[in-house]
């Protein structure tokens, strides 16, 4: 069975509906979409930054993955910073 994708069939029911009713259908279905914009985003987030989860310390337990990595990076940059002072 072939499907349709959802945007012809809201575009089509918009127009078929007309006025405020087409309108509100046409404003639904963009904010579906980028509803699905952010849900992908939100998933690449996670994809890419599972290794922190996985490799997280016990005094990091709890923290956001973001916290952590800003954490990780202030860390590396005190060091970085104390190798070049040597």
């Amino acid at each position: 069975m072939k499907t349709i994708p959802s945007t012809l069939v809201a575009d089509y029911f918009a127009k078929l509906a007309g006025g405020k009713i087409g309108e509100f259908i046409l404003e639904q279905q963009k904010a579906i979409l980028e509803l699905e914009q952010h849900k992908k985003t939100c998933y690449e987030w996670i994809e890419k930054t599972e290794w922190v989860q996985e490799t997280a310390q016990a005094k990091e337990l709890g923290m956001h993955r973001a916290d952590i990595l800003r954490k990780r990076i202030e860390d590396l940059e005190k060091e970085v910073l104390l190798l070049k002072l040597k």
